[in-house]
């Protein structure tokens, strides 16, 4: 997205000498086309990148928010019976239940099953919340290299078509 914006912001000088009105106005003011192009670019991506960058410290947040955001999760998993994200999810981490191997664990428990199913079956003696937790900060920590990266590019790029102007 930042890359898209960029190049159409790379354009904007083109598009603004071809309103004579306008470049007269920037001309008296002392503000050349490309140089309101840049600025308008880096504030349009300062802004992206600012909502990126908030949106992905929700994943590196206290452990008791990202706690209550997963069980909150998994219970409604559990409670519509989603069999296939709930072994999907035990099976990646290689835990069973949520807090405990035995709390809300693939298989239901059912007339069949007792709550220590998923023990029985996998070997597995530990829960996955801790593991969810780890998994969520490390996810939220590369996505805010990301946004780091992408800005410092922007910063470059900018600087290089300023540079490039004079």
């Amino acid at each position: 997205m930042a890359g898209i914006v960029l190049q159409l912001f790379a354009v904007v000088p083109t598009v603004l000498a071809q309103y004579r009105g306008l470049t007269t106005f920037l001309r008296t003011r002392s503000l050349p086309p490309y140089l309101l192009s840049n600025v308008l670019s880096f504030m349009v991506l300062l802004m992206y990148e600012t909502v990126v960058a908030t949106l992905a410290g929700t994943h590196k947040g206290p452990r008791e928010t990202l706690q209550c955001a997963i069980e909150s999760k998994w219970r409604s998993l559990f409670r519509d019976k989603d069999s296939q994200a709930i072994t999907r999810i035990q099976d990646a981490f290689q835990c069973c239940g949520l807090r405990t191997s035995r709390d809300m664990a693939f298989p239901f428990p059912d007339a069949h099953h007792g709550a220590n199913a998923c023990e029985q079956r996998y070997d597995r003696h530990f829960g996955c919340l801790e593991a969810l937790i780890d998994q969520e900060k490390h996810v939220g920590g590369w996505i805010l290299a990301v946004v780091a990266g992408v800005f410092l590019w922007m910063v470059s790029l900018s600087l290089a078509r300023c540079c490039a102007a004079y």
